[in-house]
C-alpha cells in the first residue's frame, strides 16, 4: 500500500474504542488475533465500513508510535502464521500484511476487508467487537440480528470498484459529463470541487489513508473504460447481430466498454443503423420508422443495465439482433413473479444505479418499463413481447411485424393476457373491440377475435369483469384481478 504511513497516522488520530480498529504495541496471542479478525470484519460489516485495521507498533493507550519486533512470517508447525490464519478463518475471510515505517520505528498494519454474505468466524466461531473489546456474537442476541440483516442488505453495486486512487486518477477513470449534461447540473470546475462532490452524492468514498475508492454503481455508468475496473469489466454492453434468425448465421458483435451513461446512447444508434425501415406519409411528409418502436428498445436495454445481478460473474447485458427480432438478456432472474409484472410496483435490485439514471432522465423508476414495452408493441401492432427466465438470466424478446395469420396460438394467448392487463390498470376490461384493434384486424374478425377470448378464458388467462353481461357488453380482465 503506497500510503501506508499516511493510513497509519490517519489511524492514530482516532478514537481508542474504535470497534473497527485494534492497536497492539508487540507481538500478541495467535488465537487472539484470529478472534480479532473475525470480530473486527464482522463489525466493518456492522458499520457499513469497508475495511478494519489491527496495527502493531502503536501504544493503545496513547496513540504514540513505539515500533514493533512481530513478523506473521514466523511458522506454526509447517505452516506460515498467515497460512495457519486462513485455514481456520471462513473463505470470506479477505486480509493481509504490510510493513511500513513511522518516525524511523517499524509498524505493522493488517488491513481486513468487511465481511461479505455470511459473519466470517474463526474456528467455526463468530467474534464481534463491543468498544475495543472482543466478544462471540452469540452473547448479544439483538445486536446479532441487526448484523445478519446489515449483511442481507449489503448490495454489490456499492461496493469498490477501484480503490487507492488519487483525485487526478479518479477523473482520468471517470467521465462525469454525461452526469451533469443529463441531468442539467452545473459541472464543478475544479478537481477539488468535482471530487468533493462525487463523495458528497456517495459516487466516490474516501479512504482511511486519505485516497478514493470508486464505487461499482458509479463505474458502471461513468467508466471511460469499463476494462479499467477488474470487478465490472465482464458488465460492458455486447452488441451482437445475425443476418438471420438463427444464432449460426452470426454477423459481427461489438463491445461497448464505456459507462452506460453514453453506452445505452450509443446501443440505440447502433441497433438503429442495423434494423429495417419502412416509410410512412405523416400527413404530407414522409418518414422513415424503424421495424421496432424506439421508446421499447431502449426501455428493455435500459432495464436490462439497471435490473442485471452485479453478484452474478460473466457477461452483462447482451443484445442480440436478429432477423424477426431483438433478444435483450441480463445476468439476474426477475424480483416480480412473471404474471404480474406489468401492474405491480417497481422493485429495483440496484436501486443506486437506477436513481443515478433517473435523475439523468435515462429511465423513470416508476415500475412501468414492462408497461412502456407492451404498450409500445401494442401501437406499432407487433406481436407481443415475450419474457423469459433462462436459468440465471432474464431474456426479453421484442418479435417483429408478422401479419396475424402467421403469429402462433403461443403468442396470440400472450398478447391477449397483456392487451387484458393494460386495459385492467387503465381501470377499463378487454373487449372484442380493443382486441381487435391490438391486432390491427377489421370488423369482419369480430368472430375469429371471439374464439380467440374464448380460449384465453379457457386457459385461465383471463376472466369476465362481469359474468352477467350481455354477449354485446362483455369485458374481460386478468385472472389474478
Amino acid at each position: 500500500m503506497d500510503n501506508l504511513p499516511l493510513l497509519v497516522n490517519a489511524l492514530r488520530s482516532k478514537d481508542p474504542e474504535t470497534e473497527w480498529l485494534d492497536f497492539e504495541e508487540n507481538d500478541a496471542d495467535l488465537e487472539t488475533i484470529g478472534q480479532d479478525i473475525s470480530a473486527l470484519a464482522n463489525s466493518a460489516a456492522l458499520l457499513g465500513r469497508e475495511k478494519a485495521y489491527m496495527v502493531w507498533g502503536v501504544s493503545r493507550i496513547t496513540h504514540e508510535v513505539t515500533g514493533t519486533a512481530f513478523c506473521p512470517q514466523k511458522t506454526i508447525g509447517n505452516q506460515t502464521f498467515e497460512d495457519w490464519l486462513r485455514g481456520l478463518l471462513s473463505r470470506n475471510a479477505g486480509f493481509r500484511f504490510e510493513s511500513t515505517s513511522v518516525d524511523g520505528k517499524p509498524v505493522l498494519v493488517l488491513v481486513i476487508s468487511r465481511a461479505t454474505r455470511l459473519p466470517l468466524t474463526f474456528r467455526k466461531e463468530r467474534f464481534i467487537r463491543i468498544g475495543s473489546t472482543t466478544r462471540r456474537l452469540d452473547e448479544f442476541p439483538c445486536l446479532k440480528g441487526e448484523f445478519l440483516d446489515r449483511l442481507r442488505a449489503v448490495n454489490a453495486e456499492e461496493s469498490a470498484a477501484a480503490s487507492g486512487k488519487t483525485p487526478s486518477e479518479v477523473l482520468g477513470l471517470l467521465d462525469m459529463r454525461p452526469y451533469f449534461t443529463k441531468s442539467r447540473s452545473p459541472m464543478p470546475q475544479s478537481q477539488d470541487a468535482m471530487i468533493e462532490y462525487l463523495v458528497m452524492e456517495d459516487l466516490v468514498s474516501r479512504q482511511d489513508d486519505g485516497l478514493y475508492s470508486i464505487r461499482r454503481k458509479t463505474a458502471i455508468l461513468f467508466a471511460r473504460r469499463l476494462g479499467d475496473f477488474l470487478p465490472v469489466r465482464r458488465k460492458a454492453a455486447r452488441l451482437v447481430f445475425y443476418s438471420e434468425d438463427s444464432k449460426v448465421s452470426l454477423d459481427h458483435e461489438l463491445v461497448i466498454d464505456e459507462g452506460y451513461a453514453t453506452a445505452l446512447d450509443r446501443v440505440m444508434e447502433l441497433i438503429d443503423a442495423a434494423v429495417s425501415h419502412k416509410e410512412v406519409l405523416d400527413g404530407p411528409v414522409r418518414r422513415e420508422i424503424p421495424a421496432y418502436p424506439a421508446p421499447a428498445v431502449r426501455e428493455a436495454v435500459a432495464n436490462a443495465m439497471i435490473h442485471q445481478d452485479l453478484t452474478i460473474p460473466g457477461n452483462g447485458p447482451v443484445i442480440e439482433v436478429f432477423r424477426n427480432r431483438i433478444d435483450v438478456t441480463n445476468p439476474g432472474v426477475p424480483l416480480v413473479e412473471l404474471p404480474r409484472i406489468i401492474d405491480r410496483p417497481s422493485r429495483a435490485r440496484n436501486e443506486g444505479i437506477a436513481s443515478i439514471m433517473r435523475q439523468m432522465r435515462m429511465c423513470e423508476e416508476l415500475g412501468i418499463g414492462w408497461d412502456k414495452i407492451v404498450h409500445e408493441c401494442e401501437k406499432a401492432l407487433l406481436p407481443a413481447p415475450e419474457i423469459q427466465v433462462l436459468g440465471e438470466s432474464t431474456k426479453v424478446t421484442l418479435h417483429g411485424f408478422a401479419p396475424y395469420k402467421s403469429v402462433s396460438p403461443k403468442d396470440r394467448m400472450r398478447a391477449v393476457y397483456q392487451n387484458a392487463c393494460m386495459c385492467h390498470v387503465e381501470g377499463k376490461g378487454l373487449t372484442n373491440a380493443s382486441l381487435r384493434k391490438r391486432f390491427g384486424l377489421p370488423a369482419s374478425s369480430a368472430a375469429a377475435i371471439s374464439r380467440l377470448i374464448k380460449e384465453a378464458v379457457g386457459t385461465g388467462l383471463i376472466k369476465p369483469r362481469d359474468a352477467s353481461a350481455g354477449p354485446k357488453f362483455m369485458q374481460y380482465v386478468p385472472f389474478w384481478a
